[in-house]
């Protein structure tokens, strides 16, 4: 059911979204250099027209995603192991990183998360292969580290320290790879302060990439609170702002909307938490864009610049 939406998205939109944006007709995607040239076109005449009011937000994502995944098959067809390869596969990845969270409210408008987080998924194994392949080579890729560090956030929950190993020793001991470590290391420890705090210093495209986690740390700490306050059948009452602000909550819309999910009861100014109240589900209500703890931090740069590393 889900792929067909997607089909019919790319059926009744991508041809006159195409047309509506001056999309080359030319670009067949038949050799190496057509591939290049339509990520090329895409990065300087599309990217940065996300923030534009008069461009529908779905349109604009259906139209990218199709066209790179449809590139990121012919890099596979055409065997390509070059530069060029490696540098359009960590473009795609940044796309689907920044769409992961700026696209996270228009599920109700055609955006499929876990789609978007598959093809994220298949876009940093292949990288992850390039880079060991051109280890072996002895080829230098400027971004690796910062690919390994996205590939530790998406994959490695339970053998990173397995995973870590395997890199090279620079890539190992790089700012963004032990950055990365260091946010796993507070989810898998359920130390939701430090986690937030670690959002609140990574970088716009990391932030994005842990914004994923928002719903378990939350849901781990709301029950970790349950078991250190309520030591008797009491309940005990706890200050929404208190909360906002402790969890990164956007605002006490979302805090209630939380609270709601997740069975924990709330009056108007205060969360109770008491013995009966569970907390169970796994699955996440609608996410939220955190404008306070990620968003502000593109304002200063094109998106173009962000996802296509281009010099300003």
């Amino acid at each position: 059911m889900v792929h067909g939406i997607c089909q019919q998205l790319r059926k009744t939109k991508g041809p006159s979204f195409a047309d509506k944006i001056g999309y080359p007709s030319t670009f067949k995607l038949e050799t190496p250099r057509q591939l290049f040239l339509s990520m090329e076109w895409i990065l300087n005449h599309l990217i940065d027209k996300f923030d534009d009011e008069k461009i529908d937000k779905c349109e604009w994502y259906d139209f990218i995603w199709t066209t790179f995944r449809l590139i990121r098959r012919k890099i596979t067809q055409f065997e390509l192991d070059d530069l060029d390869a490696v540098h359009m596969l960590e473009v795609f990845t940044r796309f689907h990183i920044f769409s992961a969270h700026n696209m996270s409210e228009f599920t109700s408008s055609g955006f499929v998360e876990h789609l978007n987080f598959e093809n994220l998924g298949k876009c940093l194994i292949t990288l992850n292969h390039f880079y060991d392949d051109f280890s072996r080579r002895s080829i230098h890729c400027e971004n690796e580290a910062e690919f390994r560090a996205y590939f530790l956030l998406y994959f490695s929950r339970s053998d990173i320290v397995m995973t870590v190993t395997r890199f090279d020793p620079v890539i190992r001991k790089s700012s963004a790879v032990q950055f990365a470590v260091k946010c796993l290391s507070a989810i898998d420890s359920n130390n939701y302060i430090v986690f937030f705090k670690m959002v609140q210093k990574a970088d716009f495209l990391t932030s994005c990439m842990l914004h994923r986690y928002f719903y378990e740390v939350r849901k781990k700490s709301f029950q970790i609170m349950s078991k250190a306050f309520i030591r008797s059948s009491e309940s005990l009452k706890y200050r929404k702002s208190g909360l906002k602000k402790l969890l990164a909550f956007e605002d006490e819309d979302e805090l209630n909307e939380f609270c709601n999910h997740i069975g924990i009861e709330a009056d108007e100014q205060s969360v109770i938490f008491s013995k009966k109240n569970l907390i169970e589900k796994e699955i996440p209500p609608n996410r939220r864009i955190s404008n306070q703890l990620i968003e502000y931090k593109r304002k200063s740069q094109s998106l173009s610049k962000i996802i296509g590393k281009k010099k300003a």
